[in-house]
């Protein structure tokens, strides 16, 4: 545990110059972390808005010979997102697991406010089993 016991008392139980001592930290903790969520916030809006350029299928190469070249997308920021997500979603693995896991934990109560819609083959057994583990209903739209 980090704290200690005697720190472990009511705000009243206080003199008021610790009370204040107190509040100023955090205060500037509460504005460290605004900041940090921000500075997020602003690198998210970033990436999504930009557009890439990905390998959606990769050349084919016999004996230095190449027979079908790479296969290249120009994607925006949201497409690559997600052709991400749709990629490891449908690998129905441990990675997968662990993504949805972080998803939640990240997510966790906290509005979260989407304008787009990932669509999941829910008729797929290993789909369906890994949204059922995880509590993952399917919405009604």
């Amino acid at each position: 545990m980090a704290g200690r016991v005697e720190n472990l008392k009511p705000q009243n139980t206080r003199t008021k110059a610790e009370q204040k001592k107190i509040a100023r930290m955090g205060g500037k903790a509460s504005g460290k972390a605004r900041a940090e969520k921000k500075k997020l916030s602003e690198f998210y809006a970033e990436a999504l808005a930009r557009e890439y350029e990905i390998e959606v299928s990769p050349a084919v190469i016999i004996k230095g010979v190449v027979v079908r070249e790479a296969k290249k997308k120009k994607l925006s920021g949201q497409q690559l997102v997600d052709h991400v997500f749709g990629t490891m979603l449908g690998r129905c693995d441990m990675v997968t697991a662990k993504l949805l896991e972080n998803i939640g934990d990240f997510t966790e109560g906290k509005k979260v406010i989407t304008d787009t819609t990932l669509n999941i083959n829910t008729e797929d057994k290993a789909v369906a089993d890994v949204l059922r583990e995880y509590g993952v209903s399917k919405s009604e739209n």
